[in-house]
């Protein structure tokens, strides 16, 4: 018995063969793909930024640290690794 990729609660063990399960339902694989979309827009956000700071571009103060933003960049990553790995089984 598994967890779900996104809500963490409990999945029973499908009978049979195939793929194992990694969603309790379609509203979590759904709501997971909504999550991967999202994560992929912020992380393109992220690394534009990066690019500034990079390019010695001035950015907003709104961005803070570049140390905070690299931090942000690398927990999306994170996360879209983790929803990811479990789409793949």
């Amino acid at each position: 018995m598994g967890n779900c990729v996104k809500c963490k609660q409990p999945i029973e063990e499908s009978k049979g063969t195939g793929r194992k399960k990694v969603y309790c339902s379609v509203a979590c694989r759904r709501a997971a793909e909504l999550e991967i979309r999202r994560i992929n827009e912020r992380i393109t956000g992220l690394e534009r930024i990066t690019e500034s700071y990079r390019l010695k571009i001035p950015v907003l103060d709104l961005y803070g640290k570049e140390e905070d933003v690299l931090a942000e960049l690398n927990r999306q990553e994170i996360r879209l690794k983790e929803l990811l790995a479990g789409m793949d089984g």
